[in-house]
């Protein structure tokens, strides 16, 4: 009885050896796959992300880089485009075009989508992808309306070399999208955009970017705008 209980003490220590040595290897194995898993999804990401389209948004005067009207654009981008944003001192626009310009070059933009004041801004990116969204057109006359009591010079002299230097080479680069329910600005300027660029589009609600016109932008009229090759956009010399 004593051999038996020993060889069975000896048996089990060998199959619970044995058991235990396979749980090891299939642990490894299940390590290594979990790794590799995990170093091909990162991969995956980082591919994901270099081939993305990059958007700028641009905010209105009063806004802020990270207000509500980002916040349902980037909702609306999801997966689909990397969303950037930058401020701005509305009292030096001409120093805010530049600023935005040096952006764009440095972080690979593809598009700049500007609303309001950003949008009269993001009118002045020749050259480059862009979408205005209840674009300010004149901000020397809307500005002191809602209390802007700056410099506008600036402003003035930028609409004006604006309406000097503008080509039909960018006509087809810029979009416009334009609610038909804006309260600030109204349909004023929809017609004046329509003179200079071919694509104008309406847009739900009012003045503000909200969720339902983020929708609208994002995946509607900004697929359509990319139907026409990107520009890159090269730093020109000089103001």
């Amino acid at each position: 009885k004593t051999n038996s209980r020993a060889e069975t003490i000896h048996r089990d220590a060998a199959i619970n050896h044995i058991l235990q040595t396979r749980l090891c290897k299939i642990n490894k194995c299940a390590l290594i796959f979990e790794f590799s898993a995990m170093c091909y999804y990162i991969m995956y990401l980082q591919q994901h992300h270099q081939h993305m389209t990059k958007l700028l948004y641009v905010h209105g005067y009063n806004g802020s880089p990270y207000g509500s009207s980002y916040h349902h654009l980037k909702e609306a981008c999801g997966d689909t485009y990397e969303l950037h944003t930058i401020d701005y001192a509305p009292t030096q626009p001409k120093e805010a075009i530049r600023t935005i310009r040096q952006y764009v070059q440095e972080h690979g933009i593809n598009v700049v989508i500007g609303a309001s004041l950003g949008g009269f801004l993001t009118l002045q990116l020749s050259g480059l992808t862009r979408v205005v969204v209840n674009p300010c057109w004149d901000p020397a006359v809307e500005l002191p309306k809602v209390g802007y009591t700056g410099p506008i010079n600036e402003y003035v002299d930028i609409l004006s070399s604006f309406l000097k230097t503008h080509n039909d080479e960018d006509r087809h680069l810029c979009t416009g999208c334009f609610a038909d329910g804006d309260e600030l600005l109204g349909t004023q300027y929809k017609a004046i955009f329509a003179k200079y660029f071919d694509k104008v589009y309406s847009i739900s609600d009012g003045h503000k970017i909200t969720a339902q016109s983020a929708v609208e932008i994002i995946n509607v009229h900004l697929p359509e705008t990319l139907h026409d090759k990107i520009v890159e956009f090269e730093l020109p010399n000089g103001d």
